[in-house]
């Protein structure tokens, strides 16, 4: 299924994606989906970003593991979090051959003087060609995720969740690499 944003060409969804986030300046943004491949149709990809929100932001960025060319880019901005006692988690999440990472963040938030635990996912797509994406997949990737925020956050933490949960079960376009249940 393809969304009327598909059409618009890329670089003009990301300019004015940094549009609104140089207009409203969030202490934190969460993006999935980012490109690292420099030598795809979305070349700067990674400049345009670093080149407008750079002086703001320090970018925490995790590629997908294989051969993918996408993974997660975390920006946290200077003026709102203490850059001392930053603690950065990398997690490749089982099963390996979904090819997901997820990260973790520790970090003082200046303003509210509290310790701000932010994890930054994107869970595999279910595949409705499949019987394990939903019931198996995502459930273990979520718990990897949740059981490591819950071993670093303490009691007074405020912990946050974001990213692509792939929520549409009715997806109908088949993976780029069919395995089957009994390779899960």
């Amino acid at each position: 299924l393809k969304s009327p944003l598909d059409r618009v060409p890329w670089r003009v969804r990301h300019e004015a994606i940094c549009d609104f986030l140089v207009a409203e300046l969030p202490d934190v943004v969460c993006l999935q989906e980012y490109t690292f491949d420099r030598e795809s149709v979305e070349d700067g990809f990674e400049e345009l970003y670093e080149a407008r929100l750079g002086d703001e932001y320090e970018f925490y960025c995790l590629r997908r593991t294989g051969s993918q060319v996408d993974g997660l880019a975390t920006l946290v901005r200077r003026a709102s979090f203490a850059t001392v006692g930053t603690v950065l988690h990398d997690l490749e999440l089982d099963p390996k051959f979904c090819e997901r990472v997820a990260q973790i963040l520790e970090l003082d938030h200046l303003g509210a003087g509290r310790r701000v635990v932010i994890a930054n996912v994107a869970l595999t797509s279910p595949n409705p060609e499949n019987n394990h994406d939903i019931p198996m997949c995502r459930p273990m990737q979520i718990k990897q995720v949740l059981d490591k925020l819950w071993s670093v956050a303490s009691a007074d933490s405020v912990v946050f969740v974001a990213g692509d949960m792939n929520c549409d079960h009715l997806e109908v376009q088949p993976p780029p690499i069919k395995y089957s249940a009994a390779e899960v």
